[in-house]
């Protein structure tokens, strides 16, 4: 037979009493269990049983009701207890309350409805308290996933950001290696224009800056081997005499994915 959801432990000396409130849960969905007295019960629960509920009796040989609660209450927290009694004296209410935590006190007889009712409403706050904690655990996994993620997400950062660092530093080593050859070097556009200029070819174009046309630096000509250079991105060399020199121009490609190519580097090398 299936286990129910939800289990009740009747704990009591008397037989006749667990048959009596035996019946009275007869009719519902729950798990009724049966103990005879509060060391039974405690066996029961350290077995590993699932309990939800525990009505106990107060008075017991062995061992008070109010006395396994306390152990109860200790132990498994979360556990509901209700305690049944034939008295109504105010001290052994008051220590039930103050020692085992009691959800409610029933008086003997009790009323069946008033009783199933009480046991419902216990149940609804089992269900409620697992609710809860089953929330908080997700919250509470979520929350360990996402600080992973970011730490995690950190680290890359941190790596990618090394890295940035590294190639920065590698620009500017080039730019200044390129600044400081003795060699003219100029950047140049896919759409013909000066990208960059080293101080060696400043030197011999003048005034010449960044954002100008080749036409300001070469004859037609050449202008129009540079940019079908551009545009074929291949790479060659000519010869160009400027100011009574002569220089072997090497053109080298810059890849680009555009259709009409990349740009190019212009080295001039001098001829002795």
């Amino acid at each position: 037979m299936e286990r129910q959801e939800h289990s009740i432990v009747f704990v009591d000396d008397e037989e006749n009493i667990l048959h009596a409130l035996k019946r009275v849960f007869r009719r519902s969905r729950y798990n009724i269990i049966t103990c005879t007295g509060a060391k039974e019960c405690l066996e029961l629960l350290e077995n590993g049983s699932k309990v939800d509920i525990i009505i106990s009796d107060q008075r017991m040989p062995e061992m008070s009701g109010t006395e396994l609660f306390s152990i109860v209450k200790d132990k498994y927290p979360d556990i509901i207890r209700i305690l049944l009694t034939g008295y109504t004296d105010a001290e052994s209410i008051k220590e039930a309350i103050n020692q085992g935590s009691v959800y409610r006190i029933f008086f003997k007889p009790w009323d069946d409805d008033v009783l199933m009712l009480e046991v419902e409403n216990a149940i609804k706050q089992c269900d409620l308290v697992r609710s809860n904690r089953s929330l908080t655990e997700k919250i509470i996994e979520q929350n360990e996933i996402l600080k992973r993620l970011n730490d995690e997400l950190e680290l890359q950062v941190k790596e990618r950001t090394r890295e940035l660092e590294i190639y920065i530093k590698g620009l500017e080593i080039s730019r200044k290696i390129l600044e400081n050859i003795p060699v003219p070097v100029m950047g140049i556009s896919r759409d013909g224009c000066l990208v960059y200029i080293n101080s060696s070819a400043s030197n011999i174009f003048g005034n010449i800056r960044v954002g100008k046309e080749l036409r300001y630096c070469f004859e037609k000509g050449i202008v129009d081997s540079l940019m079908k250079a551009i545009k074929e991105q291949m790479e060659y060399s000519i010869d160009i005499n400027m100011d009574s020199q002569r220089y072997k121009a090497h053109v080298s490609p810059l890849s680009c994915h555009s259709s009409d190519g990349g740009g190019i580097i212009l080295t001039l090398i001098p001829y002795e």
